[in-house]
Parts: C-alpha cells; structure tokens; sequence
C-alpha cells in the first residue's frame, strides 16, 4: 500500500492470521499467504525448506540477523535428509531483465562457509520464467539452481541473447563475477508449475507449461524438464527422459511415496 514500509505489506500478504483476499489481490481471486513468520524453516520427513525474506532493492538485500539465523540453520539441521533454500531474488539467471544477484550469491556462499554446509538445492522467484541452473564446484559437487517465477503474472521475461541468438541450453555461461553457471533448460514464453518429489535419495523434479491465453486448452499441460537429482551424491542421475510426455508413470524410485510436511519449526521472525 502507497506510504508503508515494504515489511508491512509483506506480513499483510504473507504471514496473515487467516487466507483472505487483500486488496492488493485485485481482480484476482489470491488469498494471503499464512507462514508464521518473515523467514522460517519448515520441517518435513524427508526434507527440510529454509525460506528467506530478500527484501525489496534490485538484488535483494538480507541482514542480521537473519544472517545469523541463516548459518545456525545450515550448521544445525539434520544431514539425513536434504536442505533446500527458497528466497525471492535467484543466485544465478540468464534473463535479460533482472538477471542473478551477487548480493545474494555471496550471502549464501559466505553463511554455507561459516556453516560447514551448503544447500542441496536452491529455489527462487523474482524473475518470470522458468530457468534450471546448475553450479558445479571443483571436486564435482552439482547445486540445482530452480527459479519458477512463472506462476501467472502476465509479463514474461525474456531470456538473454549471445551474439544475437538465443542460447541453446545445455550451455555454460558466466555471471556478473566472471564465474561459469550452465542452464540445463528453460521455458521464456509460457506460464507454468514445477511439481516435486522427493524420496530418501533423489529430489524429482517436473515442469509443465500450460496454454497461453490464445490456445485451446484442449492442449493441455506440456512436460518441458525433467530431472532426477541424487541429493546425497550431490549430483545429477543421468536420463534419457529430458521431455517426457504427459501422463509418463513416476521413476520406479517414487513409486508408493510421497512428502507429507509434519511439523513447522516457527523459528526466525
């Protein structure tokens, strides 16, 4: 709302008591968000979210001592299960809009030093598309790098170019920091979801576009990444299956499970 801090249209939004309709929502029918607090972590069976609150200045801006929070939570969460990160403004990004955030590369990286751990995966908004990254370190270790900003606001962005044309992924290229990055896959051009699975050693992941305003929805939902990440190896499992067809069965890994969250740790503020 015109004249308020950014925090106070934040908790409005998105740590309301109750989901009702706010009038930022419009003519839309999205209700407010009830997480327990401005950055949280949420403990499920098999996996752990670490959710952060990056502000409102281009590139985000996160501090004390939610920086504290942060290292605490990568030292002391349990390695038996993975850890995923969740902010708003993505690490890395090969849109020609916004682009990655430095400011929040270097959080992560200096909390996950001082932590003795860094996240098994990262997952991001702020950027409207779909966009799969991966950062490989020296000793081969792989971090998927997901932003699913693609959710339903109608300005799409586009995807940077390279002499012209548009990059054929899988492609490496470098960041504001000259450091390399490759983008598995991408999707510019339709809205879409991101539907994940986990198990006691792979995080599954699918992405599905669905009809712009102009198609038949008789077309239905379009599967355009796939991926089967082993989080203890801490690196991709090779596939064949890089554009499935809708209504493909599960991996055989998934059969029969499923994530079911158990508690909320109300922690941070």
């Amino acid at each position: 709302m015109e004249g308020e801090e950014p925090l106070e249209g934040f908790l409005r939004n998105f740590c309301a008591k109750t989901p009702i309709k706010m009038p930022e929502a419009q003519d839309s029918n999205r209700t407010a968000m009830t997480q327990p607090n401005v950055y949280w972590t949420l403990s499920t069976p098999l996996a752990n979210f670490v959710g952060l609150y990056s502000n409102v200045p281009a590139g985000g801006e996160i501090k004390a001592p939610q920086t504290e929070w942060l290292e605490n939570e990568l030292r002391t969460l349990p390695k038996s299960v993975p850890l995923i990160v969740t902010l708003h403004h993505p690490v890395y990004s090969a849109d020609d809009h916004h682009s990655g955030s430095t400011h929040m590369k270097k959080l992560i990286e200096a909390a996950a030093e001082a932590a003795g751990r860094h996240p098994d995966m990262i997952l991001a908004g702020h950027v409207h598309n779909y966009q799969r990254l991966t950062k490989t370190s020296n000793d081969g270790t792989q971090v998927p790098h997901l932003i699913t900003g693609a959710g339903g606001y109608f300005n799409l962005h586009h995807m940077m170019k390279v002499d012209g044309e548009h990059m054929i992924p899988p492609v490496t290229f470098q960041d504001k920091e000259g450091d390399p990055v490759t983008l598995e896959r991408y999707s510019a051009d339709h809205h879409g979801f991101m539907r994940m699975e986990i198990t006691d050693r792979l995080i599954v992941g699918r992405y599905y576009t669905v009809p712009r305003q102009h198609e038949p929805y008789t077309k239905g939902n379009q599967l355009v990444d796939y991926f089967e990440f082993d989080w203890k190896a801490k690196r991709y499992v090779p596939n064949s299956l890089p554009t499935l067809a809708p209504g493909t069965p599960l991996s055989p890994h998934l059969e029969g499970r499923k994530v079911t969250p158990s508690t909320t740790r109300r922690r941070g503020r």
